[in-house]
């Protein structure tokens, strides 16, 4: 990805605030792939959460930027935000999860999921349901982090 290119993006990402940009276009130039994918993602985020507040940053292993992390801290209620998330999730991420290769993951971050005093939200919350691999369970550090598989098929 050449420097005008780059510029280019950062002009498409204006709806986002970007923590360490550096990172985030190491990442792109590595994996330019995403940057079409990334520009999908957060157009639908705005689709589902249109006032939300919406960050964007590189997760790095041993220095190296092998993935990114979306949060979105929407406005609302809990109920109502865990209601348009699971509607975000059923109707267009999960159809993506092949997508991004296990590079790219989406936080929701609100005070009252984990403050609201009500345990059943709190769990609501924390619980959800990821479409993967039939193998997701027995070779989840595969998908996650990269390492071998520890079984064959």
């Amino acid at each position: 990805m050449t420097v005008a290119n780059i510029f280019s993006v950062k002009d498409d990402f204006d709806i986002v605030k970007l923590q360490d940009e550096q990172k985030i276009w190491g990442f792109l130039e590595e994996n330019p792939s995403f940057v079409g994918l990334l520009r999908e993602i957060c157009s639908n985020i705005k689709e589902y959460f249109p006032d939300a507040q919406i960050f964007l940053e590189a997760a790095s292993e041993d220095g190296n930027e092998n993935s990114l992390v979306i949060s979105i801290y929407p406005v609302g209620d809990a109920p109502d935000i865990l209601n348009k998330f699971n509607q975000f999730k059923d109707a267009w991420w999960s159809d993506t999860y092949d997508r991004i290769e296990g590079k790219i993951s989406i936080n929701i971050e609100h005070k009252d999921l984990l403050t609201s005093g009500d345990p059943w939200l709190v769990l609501e919350s924390l619980v959800g349901r990821v479409e993967g691999p039939e193998d997701w369970a027995l070779e989840h550090d595969h998908y996650i982090y990269g390492t071998p598989k520890r079984y064959s098929s």
